[in-house]
């Protein structure tokens, strides 16, 4: 029995499904079901023409975090920490969900090495080449570099410029003696190459005049 008629084969139409308390009666199913589970009408096993399946549930458009799927019939899950995303790849990001940055089509709960996040327009931004973390405030600063980089004046090296020595223990950049170009900080004696019009000695660059 369904609306006060008779069908036949006690199958109930798209939209309707079996009473558990009475066999012979057709229940409604939850709005934009077109089949149901009998006890609970609000869980559903298909959706009617319009709307879109979801997590056993009809719904008109896809909630946030999920993409239609290509036929549109049903919502699919991003990747985690989506907000939006591809149809045909749901790991490209086009938006993240709060708590996460966006960086490379991907969203990460934590900005990767070498990126810093920033937190109005949650994603990720390079910071320069080869530091491995740089200043909120200043993202061209570097506050660590990379291996095989020094630090030195809030820039990430390959090589430490004239007038600095590397030092291993720190990976980083350290003075040398005023007039000196090239110094070894890691070894005795520590000055190696004297600038212009300044001549080594007693392991320091003095004026060539005020040589002994």
């Amino acid at each position: 029995l369904s609306n006060d008629h008779c069908i036949s084969d006690r199958k109930c139409p798209p939209g309707q499904t079996e009473s558990p308390d009475e066999p012979e009666e057709c229940i409604p199913c939850s709005n934009g079901c077109e089949t149901c589970n009998s006890i609970n009408t609000n869980h559903c096993y298909s959706c009617s023409i319009g709307f879109i399946f979801y997590d056993n549930q009809c719904n008109s458009y896809c909630p946030k975090g999920t993409v239609k799927s290509e036929n549109g019939d049903k919502c699919i899950d991003c990747s985690e920490g989506c907000l939006s995303c591809e149809v045909s790849n749901i790991s490209i990001c086009h938006s993240c969900k709060d708590g996460y940055f966006i960086y490379n089509n991907q969203c990460h709960s934590q900005c990767p090495p070498g990126t810093f996040q920033i937190e109005n327009n949650h994603e990720c931004v390079e910071c320069p080449t080869g530091c491995k973390t740089c200043q909120q405030l200043n993202t061209t600063l570097c506050l660590t570099c990379n291996d095989d980089y020094f630090l030195y004046n809030e820039n990430c090296y390959s090589s430490c410029p004239n007038g600095t020595s590397p030092l291993e223990t720190k990976q980083e950049c350290i003075d040398c003696l005023p007039n000196c170009n090239k110094c070894d900080v890691n070894k005795q004696p520590k000055w190696i190459n004297c600038g212009t019009g300044y001549s080594l000695y007693q392991n320091y660059c003095i004026e060539d005049s005020e040589c002994p």
